[in-house]
């Protein structure tokens, strides 16, 4: 089976059984548990979300570029390889992994779809042994394209052609659940709870892109104009990334410092109920 193109987002199972031993493929567990117990054959493990967060960093949960340089290399990642990324099917991890790489300038970044309750449900091969590969070398480039700022959102919070989607709770959204110093929501903002882009399947995918447009169009998103999610820290606003991405949608720019920045912020403008 080929090698897909740049442009695919999202590889199966049976891809990446026929891809194990291709010399560019490097798989990332990015589940926080269980890869010693057994993971997909030939995957280093990045050990969950909070594996790219500088802790030098002033916006919890927020990375930089050395230290997400350094990191990659360590897990054998070089600016050519093919980064396929996965977890349980139905979390945050590899869809933030999946962001960051595509952030810093990585230009072949799939994510698997099912993750490992597919790869198990498939009946594929497991590994128990720890992998230990080459370092890589990564040179980061960052996409400014792909990050929206607070002054970014504040110059642009009235614009017609901007969208912004907030995943987190319902109950984040409205204010009645609060983890920065004030609760709410950036005005204007749209609720689109991350999890919603998951089926409810025993085996959970990533919902089609007609579903993904669908659920835009319900909510009153054009998926032409420039698309801002944000939920805390960006990690459950990385799985509506990954969803519009894998839709083709063109203008995605995350809020990276998210709720964390906002929420503390007295002089930002806040939205409740």
């Amino acid at each position: 089976m080929a090698i897909t193109h740049m442009d695919d987002v999202i590889v199966d199972v049976e891809w990446l059984f026929t891809n194990l031993l291709h010399p560019k493929v490097r798989i990332v567990d990015a589940r926080k548990e269980g890869y010693a117990d057994g993971h997909i054959p030939h995957a280093v493990h990045a050990k969950g979300y909070t594996y790219f967060t500088d802790p030098n960093e002033e916006i919890v949960g927020n990375t930089s570029s050395e230290d997400f340089r350094e990191k990659a290399e360590l897990l054998g990642i070089n600016n050519d390889s093919i980064v396929v990324v996965y977890d349980s099917g139905n979390q945050y991890d590899a869809a933030r992994l999946f962001y960051l790489l595509e952030y810093y300038g990585h230009e072949n970044v799939k994510w698997l779809q099912g993750g490992f309750t597919s790869w198990v449900r498939s009946g594929k091969p497991l590994q128990t042994v720890e992998e230990h590969p080459t370092r890589g070398t990564f040179v980061t480039t960052i996409n400014t394209n792909k990050i929206a700022t607070k002054s970014y959102i504040q110059e642009n919070l009235h614009r017609n052609d901007v969208v912004i989607l907030d995943a987190r709770s319902k109950e984040e959204y409205l204010g009645d659940t609060c983890y920065s110093k004030r609760g709410g929501r950036i005005p204007g903002s749209i609720h689109l709870e991350w999890s919603q882009v998951f089926s409810l399947d025993e085996v959970p995918l990533l919902r089609s892109k007609k579903e993904i447009f669908e659920s835009l169009l319900v909510l009153g998103v054009d998926e032409t104009k420039t698309i801002i999610p944000y939920c805390q820290q960006n990690i459950r606003g990385s799985v509506l990334y990954l969803a519009l991405r894998s839709a083709g949608v063109f203008s995605i720019r995350p809020y990276e410092a998210s709720w964390e920045e906002w929420g503390n912020d007295s002089s930002t403008p806040v939205d409740f109920g």
